[in-house]
């Protein structure tokens, strides 16, 4: 059991580690180039997204922002607790 714990956290911390490794050179290249043609008909752009999904509540006077970041806190502790 304990051996399949590391090895999940290990998967886990690659894998985020290579997560936003990617998501930082990409916003680093799009940032000073502004796209990249990867082939005919499909271009990476970089576009900042300032809503809660997609743009949806884009425009609610920002109440959206601290109540939607602590749904993933709160959602953990009540599955800690089910889950036990």
């Amino acid at each position: 059991m304990r051996g399949e714990r590391l090895v999940f956290f290990i998967t886990a911390a690659a894998w985020l580690v290579l997560d936003l490794g990617t998501k930082q050179f990409m916003q680093d290249l799009l940032g000073r180039v502004g796209s990249v043609l990867w082939f005919d008909g499909f271009r990476f752009v970089l576009v900042y997204n300032h809503g809660a999904a997609f743009g949806f509540l884009s425009s609610a006077g920002g109440w959206n922002e601290g109540s939607l970041s602590s749904l993933p806190r709160w959602s953990r502790f009540i599955w800690c607790g089910v889950c036990g």
